[in-house]
């Protein structure tokens, strides 16, 4: 073998090793799906410069399917943080209703903390080109309050921001109230661990007896959430966790039992096995003896095991189950994922 034969063979080595390297690489980097790593805006950053916003997207929904839905959530807020700095106003059309809308809770605080609350309506104007609107108020809702702060008066102010851009456009602004009172109780922007907001006294139900009517229901349908948060710091036992809440919700007005157990049922799909549908039935039958009271957790988890889980509505029917009459017949149609129903029942309650 002379030298030129030898340099050749050499030259076709060293190709073929940065090739090999390079596609190795590029698996690495796809694959690198531990739970810090995603928990990164660093990361979600390189991800849209390299891929392409929409394409980061679509690798965050591959590469966070093997956590539970609060993870995923609290991954889509650095998505979205990461997106606004990359791609500005325009990248909101990224976002979606997937994680419980981490991306947008994320990218409409940080638009409105640089651009003021008059950005508000281009963001929802944008939105709701091409998803429910009740979607975009939701996420819009937890950018508003982080914008204007946690305390009392900047929550009445949130409340009024949201029902000036839906009048805008004739909208109904309870997606809008329930990001606000979500935020509100987790602020979940300020970063993770979320900075829960504080028992007062011992009163778990502020600030949902200021209100009345429908924003009161969406407040109160958003109590449990801030209940199970705040339990589990105390304890692991989540049925146990769930026992308690139930009888929180009984110590509310019998108007609002409906609001506060469907709060519980959205809460037991979080908090269950995302890959068990059965999951949070298990948890709901855990809450009260009273079958009226489980089926409005039944109902309203089913809804979300579609909406907020990807689950089929055949999946979904499976909370129904030991629901009788026409209740079961309500339950199926939450579990059919009809946001026209679930608004329409919201919107109903604690009237």
């Amino acid at each position: 073998m002379n030298f030129r034969h030898l340099a050749y063979i050499l030259l076709f080595v060293a190709v073929l090793f940065t090739s090999a390297w390079t596609v190795m690489k590029s698996s690495v980097a796809t694959m690198k799906s531990d739970e810090q790593t995603l928990l990164s805006e660093v990361f979600w950053k390189e991800q849209i410069e390299t891929h392409g916003a929409e394409e980061a997207y679509r690798e965050l929904s591959r590469m966070s399917q093997k956590y539970d839905l609060s993870i995923m959530h609290r991954m889509a807020h650095f998505f979205g943080a990461a997106l606004y700095h990359e791609e500005g106003i325009p990248g909101y059309s990224v976002c979606d209703d997937q994680f419980l809308y981490g991306c947008s809770h994320d990218f409409v605080g940080r638009a409105i903390s640089e651009h003021g609350e008059s950005i508000i309506g281009e963001l929802y104007n944008s939105c709701t080109a091409r998803t429910p609107y009740v979607y975009c108020q939701h996420g819009m809702g937890h950018g508003i309050i982080s914008s204007f702060g946690y305390d009392l008066n900047s929550l009445q102010q949130s409340l009024d921001a949201c029902d000036k851009v839906a009048s805008s456009k004739n909208h109904n602004p309870g997606g809008c109230h329930r990001g606000v009172f979500m935020e509100y109780n987790l602020r979940s922007i300020l970063g993770t661990p979320f900075k829960l907001r504080e028992v007062s006294d011992g009163n778990w139900y502020e600030p949902c007896n200021k209100f009345s009517g429908s924003v009161r229901g969406s407040c109160i349908f958003y109590l449990p959430q801030w209940w199970w948060y705040t339990k589990t710091i105390d304890t692991n036992d989540n049925r146990q966790i769930f026992v308690q809440m139930g009888t929180l919700c009984d110590g509310l007005p019998p108007r609002d039992h409906s609001a506060c157990y469907g709060g519980v049922g959205k809460i037991a799909v979080q908090s269950s096995s995302y890959f068990k549908p059965d999951g949070p039935s298990v948890l709901c039958e855990s809450t009260s003896p009273d079958t009226q009271k489980r089926f409005w957790c039944k109902s309203i988890a089913a809804f979300y095991l579609v909406v907020a889980g990807g689950f089929s509505e055949a999946d979904a029917s499976t909370m129904c189950a030991g629901v009788a009459g026409d209740s079961r017949a309500e339950c199926l149609l939450f579990a059919s994922g009809n946001t026209q129903l679930f608004e329409q029942w919201i919107d109903a309650i604690s009237r």
